[in-house]
């Protein structure tokens, strides 16, 4: 991509201590930021927080920071530089999924998008990857901007395959991991970062203000709960909830509602039911949200 298009930006990093921290100081010196950097040194003791920027508890410091600089942007790497979280100067941590959206619509609405897509291509044509437990508003925004969304399964390995297999232009996960049809469909913090640079230098709006249309609904973020039996208990939700509009099981179980629906997998590795649920009112979220809890605790 083409950085001279990136305009002055004051921006504060949080580096976490990871990998990241090899790198960013010298992309920095090629970029016209007004840049502060949090743990930049590496260091796989990770002595100030985990390097996990999907954990709100982790984005504290870089939070505060980007509030009392009035920056314009917040950056959260993680350990080894393949997820990336950012910060609004109001200090809101943008959910991955909500980015996707907003990267979404950036790509398929951009005028030069025929030029760097291939001369017959159109967004009308363009496949945007998102996951099953992705806002509703992802694939909402990808049909809006006239886009294809590709529903898939979590995982960095499977995305990548159907990406390649579908010519898939751009996905993203709610785990921040981020993937580039033209960077080998591959994930890079850093080139995602220098993309929503690249963008907000294209805009003559906040980042508050640019993602404010994508927040249309209540969610729950992932709620992670332990569980004895995790087949039984997806089960359980399975019979409760027969009736649903719709009940997939492209991974783990998703329900949809007219007013609220979820996704529910079981972890791979622990002993862990994993949800992401999503209402269009705060209220019916919190309601519904407790009663799945509920039902899978007993």
């Amino acid at each position: 991509m083409d950085i001279s298009a990136i305009q002055k930006t004051r921006v504060v990093f949080d580096g976490g201590n990871g990998m990241t921290g090899l790198l960013l100081s010298k992309l920095l010196e090629r970029l016209l930021l007004e840049a502060e950097i949090l743990y930049g040194d590496v260091d796989m003791t990770f002595p100030n927080h985990e390097a996990n920027p999907i954990k709100d508890e982790t984005l504290i410091d870089l939070q505060k920071v980007v509030k009392e600089k009035e920056a314009d942007l917040g950056v959260a790497f993680d350990g080894d530089g393949d997820r990336v979280r950012f910060v609004t100067p109001s200090g809101f941590a943008i959910p991955g999924d909500i980015m996707t959206a907003v990267f979404a619509e950036h790509i398929l609405r951009k005028s030069d998008f025929r030029k760097e897509s291939g001369s017959r291509t159109s967004a009308h044509s363009a496949k945007i990857l998102y996951t099953v437990n992705s806002s509703r508003v992802v694939r909402e925004t990808i049909e809006e901007a006239g886009g294809v969304g590709v529903e898939n399964r979590i995982g960095h390995a499977l995305i990548k395959a159907v990406m390649r297999k579908q010519n898939i232009l751009f996905g993203g996960e709610l785990s921040g991991h981020f993937y580039w049809r033209d960077f080998f469909y591959a994930e890079s913090a850093l080139l995602t970062m220098l993309r929503l640079l690249a963008m907000l230098s294209a805009h003559h709006e906040s980042l508050d203000e640019i993602i404010k249309p994508f927040l249309r609904y209540a969610s729950s973020g992932e709620v992670n709960i332990s569980v004895a039996d995790k087949d039984k208990a997806l089960d359980a939700v399975v019979v409760r909830y027969k009736d649903a509009k719709e009940v997939k099981y492209l991974d783990g179980v998703s329900i949809t509602y007219d007013d609220f629906w979820f996704n529910m997998r079981p972890s791979n590795t622990e002993p862990l039911l994993r949800i992401v649920m999503e209402a269009k009112e705060k209220g019916t979220l919190d309601a519904r949200l407790r009663e799945v809890l509920d039902l899978v605790r007993n």
